[in-house]
């Protein structure tokens, strides 16, 4: 709601969200596809962890189960620059969501991913998830926003998923 309610002033575009909950709820009532739902309404582009539940399928949580976000599985690169070896994460979450929704949409690194932390001596730390990936989609959403700065939400998924290697 703070997100919405402040876009103008802060000129926000995009919001990564690293987390999520069991996809209990049915979409039409659970209270944070709700809220993102709100957020892309009002223009936001709304970039959400799939979780680590995998690699069991129905795994997405909440709000990544939500149509108009774009929901982000991890992809291990093997810390190559060739995607032919990439290979889908084994903990990373898995569609089709409950309502049958073809999800994640997206994937990017998400394996030994360098991260700040103020856990470690020298404030780094190596982590794994979506919750790593994410950050890299909404990244590359701003990318793009700062080119073409009228993009829509659903324009931003779009070009997404039509750039992407299957």
């Amino acid at each position: 709601e703070w997100v919405v309610r402040t876009k103008d002033q802060y000129n926000t575009k995009v919001l990564n969200l690293s987390l999520g909950s069991p996809a209990n709820n049915a979409i039409n009532s659970d209270p944070l596809v709700r809220a993102v739902e709100a957020a892309v309404k009002a223009g936001i582009t709304v970039i959400v962890a799939a979780g680590n539940s995998g690699p069991s399928a129905k795994t997405i949580l909440s709000p990544g189960n939500s149509p108009s976000v774009i929901t982000v599985g991890a992809v291990d690169d093997k810390r190559t620059a060739d995607p032919s070896d990439d290979t889908i994460a084994n903990f990373s979450s898995r569609g089709p969501t409950k309502e049958g929704l073809r999800k994640p949409d997206v994937v990017a690194p998400g394996v030994s991913i360098m991260s700040l932390s103020n856990k470690s001596a020298d404030g780094y730390v190596t982590s794994s998830g979506t919750s790593m990936a994410t950050p890299l989609v909404s990244g590359s959403a701003a990318l793009l926003y700062s080119k073409f700065n009228n993009l829509t939400p659903s324009q931003v998924k779009s070009m997404f998923m039509n750039s992407c290697n299957d």
